[in-house]
């Protein structure tokens, strides 16, 4: 059966990552099958343009979830990390994970963050940890894909201020950060769906670089040709997350060179700054 036989529903389409996971499959000839509560996007209806199928659903909504993986080979699987309600998450990964089994999906992708078997003190790694654990219990086909820190993050972290760019500091300032683009976990996905032989029963951390913000502040400053000065916040910021106190103590463990043996293409920092059309002087 080839890959275009095959269906692919992937949640929360709307989303960076839903989205890139989308287009990657449609661009190899998949058919995506895109789950959304509000089919009026306007990044729904790019996907739409692109030939995916639209579906309405709710991740709450056992039903809505049985009607959206009617006749589907796999499913990517993502849920947003809500600090106002931890537990809403685990109850999606789980809902989402049980129809998956009672429909006997043949591949199950589920979007979990690096660390998440490692740190369980950050409450956004916690979540995504008791999903895996529930998969894995529920002896599904499954890959895990464990995300770096987004490069796409730095359009929030990093803002002009007059004639300069302001970095927020949210760790040391010299250790490494490994990070990936958004782009990277939607063409990783695709590579995963292709070859399942490869790839069923992994958990995978993925990374396309490795620096400082040190590095990065250098980076954003001969791109944009100003000043860039990183603002030491790390107080601020580890005291909202223990997400950025992990950072500084251990940090994440992708295997970067093994990753560009499946995906050669992996981005750059440099390489996402100039693709990513963003100029935080503007």
């Amino acid at each position: 059966m080839s890959s275009n036989d095959k269906i692919i529903l992937v949640m929360g389409a709307s989303g960076n990552q839903g989205n890139s996971v989308a287009r990657h499959l449609l661009s190899n000839g998949w058919s995506v099958r895109a789950m959304t509560r509000n089919t009026e996007q306007e990044a729904i209806k790019a996907l739409e343009s692109l030939g995916a199928d639209i579906v309405q659903g709710d991740m709450d909504d056992k039903d809505s979830l049985i009607a959206a993986m009617d006749n589907v080979y796999g499913v990517y699987s993502v849920q947003a990390f809500d600090p106002e309600n931890k537990d809403k998450e685990i109850e999606q990964g789980k809902r989402i994970a049980d129809v998956a089994k009672q429909l006997d999906i043949k591949h199950f992708v589920y979007a979990s963050a690096a660390g998440a078997e490692r740190y369980q003190e950050a409450d956004n790694f916690a979540t995504k940890w008791e999903v895996e654990k529930y998969i894995r219990d529920l002896d599904l086909p499954f890959t895990i894909l464990r995300h770096t820190f987004f490069m796409d993050n730095f359009k929030g972290f990093a803002k002009g201020e007059g004639n300069q760019i302001v970095l927020q500091g949210f760790m040391n300032p010299d250790k490494k950060l490994q990070m990936v683009s958004v782009q990277d976990i939607g063409a990783f996905a695709t590579v995963v769906l292709e070859q399942p032989e490869k790839f069923i029963g992994e958990a995978i951390e993925l990374a396309g670089d490795e620096i400082t913000l040190s590095e990065i502040s250098s980076i954003l400053s001969e791109a944009f040709e100003v000043p860039c000065e990183i603002q030491d916040n790390r107080e601020k910021f580890q005291k909202m997350m223990k997400m950025f106190e992990w950072f500084d103590k251990e940090g994440y463990h992708a295997n970067i060179d093994q990753l560009r043996d499946f995906h050669p293409q992996m981005l750059h920092f440099t390489d996402w700054l100039e693709q990513s059309n963003w100029n935080p002087v503007k």
